[in-house]
């Protein structure tokens, strides 16, 4: 692997680690969380690979401002229930976000954050999984719905 690659990849790491907050919420504990796919706590370099591919957008092998800014979705081994959580939080967050910016709303101040349980059903999987996918996907979908502040 090229030098190139692995500071790029570095940066990305230590970058999450910089941004997240004393609480444990915001974007580099969600970064972290997204990295960790089989969350041990720790991120193996081939976790940090995959998670580099992920970001990579168009492939090219590099990754731009605009790239490292919007939260990775979801990696093919995460679950069913991750998965499904993250895309109903997506929407759920792009309509949270276009209704909020009128009246200059905080994020972390939704309750569907604090439950993350909108539109789970058992049938889906685990409802720990669920709740992470849909937290992760409902922030990127505020960001997305809020727009430029």
């Amino acid at each position: 692997m090229n030098a190139t690659r692995w500071m790029t990849i570095a940066a990305l790491v230590l970058g999450a680690a910089a941004t997240s907050t004393a609480q444990g919420r915001g974007p580099g504990v969600i970064r972290f969380q997204a990295m960790d796919t089989n969350g041990d706590g720790v991120i193996t370099r081939e976790e940090c690979l995959a998670a580099f591919d992920r970001l990579d957008v168009n492939h090219d092998g590099q990754l731009t401002r605009e790239e490292l800014d919007r939260p990775p979705a979801p990696a093919s081994q995460d679950s069913a229930a991750y998965r499904a959580g993250y895309e109903r939080g997506r929407q759920e967050g792009i309509q949270a976000g276009r209704e909020d910016k009128p009246r200059h709303w905080d994020l972390e101040g939704q309750r569907e954050l604090e439950t993350a349980d909108s539109g789970y059903e058992p049938r889906l999987g685990s409802r720990t999984d669920y709740q992470a996918g849909y937290r992760v996907g409902f922030r990127s979908g505020y960001k997305e719905g809020f727009g430029p502040r």
